[in-house]
């Protein structure tokens, strides 16, 4: 047995000197593995005397035993300080700034809606809120549209505000002082000239396009005064059909309406180049023209 004990005294030793995990399963192999040293040994038994055979095998067997959980006892060993090394290594600096959190913002249509609900609000307006999917009747039919009438080519309109009076007495001279005050109020200007322009649309008779003043200094547009126009927006008259198809005699009733498109308004006002970037869900773009979620718009402290 003196050459097993001799060969368990070489291994631990070659196992106390290991100084890193790759060392230490070097020696694993070297001992145990397919061609290792007691490997080796327990192969030979076979050709071993039956009588020595069961002998021979418990020694090289302890001695195997003994090697195995020496190199368990030191792989723990050694991770522990490869641990404690990395842990020295990677401690954190509580004295440093921490990482800054992203914050999200308010895209600018929502921000324009806000801003346009609370002018109108502010005129003695209600706020209604249709379905997202209406029926035919609804649509084109209770508006007037002729059949087989709908504009196959026209953008579909996701953020559109409109609105809408119905009274006894409206006329073309209120709905100018709406559209008009409206206006001023959004482009946050004072002297703002408009024209109404006669357009045509089947629910409205009048019907006319508004445009505003406006004039465009090193590409940036400037609302009230200058040598262009820029159309705006669609209004007019309810038509008397409409009034028929929801029950009011347009002998006794009146009414009018407008309608704009969010993200148009949206871009003349915070000088947006492109339409597309709205719809992109690029972050860069939204934190550059987002908007302060603790800043809700309202008329009496300002609204961008």
């Amino acid at each position: 047995m003196t050459a097993y004990t001799d060969l368990q005294a070489d291994i631990e030793a070659e196992i106390a000197a290991a100084s890193d995990l790759a060392a230490l399963d070097a020696v694993r192999v070297s001992a145990l593995g397919k061609t290792g040293r007691i490997s080796g040994l327990l192969k030979t038994l076979g050709t071993l005397p039956p009588e020595e055979r069961k002998s021979t095998g418990a020694a090289i067997n302890a001695v195997r035993d003994a090697i195995q959980a020496l190199l368990d006892s030191k792989k723990s060993e050694l991770e522990a300080a490869h641990l404690a090394a990395r842990l020295e290594s990677e401690r954190v600096d509580l004295s440093l700034p921490p990482l800054r959190r992203a914050k999200g913002g308010v895209h600018p249509t929502l921000q324009v809606m806000d801003e346009m609900i609370a002018i109108f609000a502010d005129l003695g307006f209600e706020v209604a809120e249709g379905p997202d999917i209406e029926d035919d009747f609804h649509n084109f039919t209770a508006l007037n549209f002729p059949e087989k009438d709908s504009d196959q080519t026209h953008t579909p309109m996701f953020h559109q505000i409109e609105g809408l009076v119905i009274d006894k007495g409206a006329n073309m001279g209120h709905l100018k002082w709406v559209l008009e005050t409206f206006i001023s109020r959004f482009f946050e200007t004072g002297d703002v000239v408009t024209q109404f322009r006669p357009h045509h649309f089947p629910f409205t008779e009048p019907s006319a396009e508004l445009d505003v003043r406006c004039s465009w200094e090193k590409g940036e547009l400037k609302v009230g005064q200058g040598d262009s126009w820029l159309e705006v927006l669609g209004c007019g008259m309810v038509h008397p059909n409409v009034l028929r198809n929801c029950g009011l005699d347009p002998d006794e009733w009146q009414g009018f309406a407008w309608g704009m498109g969010v993200d148009r308004l949206a871009m003349l006002k915070y000088g947006v180049p492109d339409l597309r970037d709205m719809f992109a869900g690029d972050t860069r773009w939204l934190s550059h023209y987002g908007f302060s979620p603790y800043s809700a718009p309202n008329s009496a402290s300002g609204l961008s």
